[in-house]
């Protein structure tokens, strides 16, 4: 159960963020972002990662393929103690579970 004083950790965030890159394949110049807290009024941390295949982020945690381009995406396994949520094509939300 999620409580309202919950918050992700950087050290939680950053596990996920390393993990979608592990599982990625990312080139050390294009990783992706982990964006400061509170950046945007969002309760979570956000991961945005524009340089990478595009809708990537409907993918994770689960993983899949996209049928379009014929890419295949790993699943990746969170922290405990979070969830994710896609918030658009390129970037994902980081929650308390």
């Amino acid at each position: 159960m999620t409580t309202a004083t919950a918050t992700v950790t950087d050290a939680q965030a950053e596990q996920v963020r390393k993990a979608i890159a592990i599982a990625f394949d990312a080139h050390p110049d294009y990783e992706p972002t982990l964006m400061e807290e509170g950046w945007d009024d969002r309760t979570g941390r956000v991961i945005d990662w524009v340089n990478c295949h595009f809708e990537w982020s409907y993918y994770v945690p689960d993983g899949g393929i996209d049928w379009e381009s014929g890419h295949e995406f790993p699943p990746i396994t969170l922290p405990d103690g979070v969830r994710i949520e896609a918030i658009n094509h390129y970037s994902i939300a980081v929650y308390p579970a």
